[in-house]
């Protein structure tokens, strides 16, 4: 039975994480949770969770080198997991990821008809894509996107790609960069955007 390292940043601006390590922990395909911690001053207690690896900077790094760091620490299959998401049934879900042949997966949150299933991509889909998303072939993100980009980038470099239908996810979305959108989208993300395109040009993206 394949197992899964569930790496997750947080800045514990959602609730919705405290609920959600408990389904984690009790998953049989979950072999770690990887919390990187951005925010460790509003840390909580933690202690119960068994299959919990905690690891801060003491600073917030961002999303995607934190994606980076959980990625080099993992040592089972990759799920890179938002903070500000409720999976109904993660045994179910990863079930389904562990019996697949995709190199990466990741979701769409608007219900359709029909069973959880995958959906063959050719091409970037876009939105919420990467709430919660496996990744068999993990390539680092360049150290000049911090927020955004990370999940397109990892799209590109893994060649069988796919989408999760009716995964039973429900998110707030963007609930930390929402928090603050001063500087989260208009400091770090439009310097992302210029980073992206400058990357694009020097053929590295």
């Amino acid at each position: 039975m394949d197992k899964f390292s569930i790496i997750i940043p947080t800045m514990w601006r959602s609730d919705d994480i405290l609920k959600m390590l408990p389904e984690y922990e009790k998953c049989k395909y979950t072999g770690e949770i990887i919390l990187i911690d951005n925010a460790p001053e509003l840390k909580p207690d933690l202690s119960q969770f068994k299959k919990l690896r905690y690891y801060t900077k003491g600073k917030n790094i961002y999303v995607n080198p934190a994606w980076n760091w959980g990625a080099e620490l993992a040592n089972y299959n990759i799920i890179l997991a938002n903070d500000d998401i409720l999976v109904k049934d993660s045994e179910r879900l990863l079930k389904l990821i562990s019996e697949c042949d995709y190199d990466i997966l990741g979701i769409l949150l608007k219900e359709q008809e029909g069973d959880m299933h995958i959906r063959k991509l050719n091409h970037w889909p876009s939105t919420s894509y990467g709430c919660f998303m496996y990744v068999r072939h993990y390539k680092r993100i360049p150290d000049e996107l911090l927020i955004w980009y990370g999940d397109r980038y990892l799209f590109k470099h893994n060649k069988k790609q796919g989408r999760i239908i009716n995964s039973g996810i429900h998110t707030n979305p963007s609930t930390t960069i929402d928090s603050d959108k001063e500087f989260f989208r208009k400091t770090i993300g439009r310097q992302d955007i210029i980073n992206k395109h400058r990357l694009v040009k020097e053929g590295k993206f």
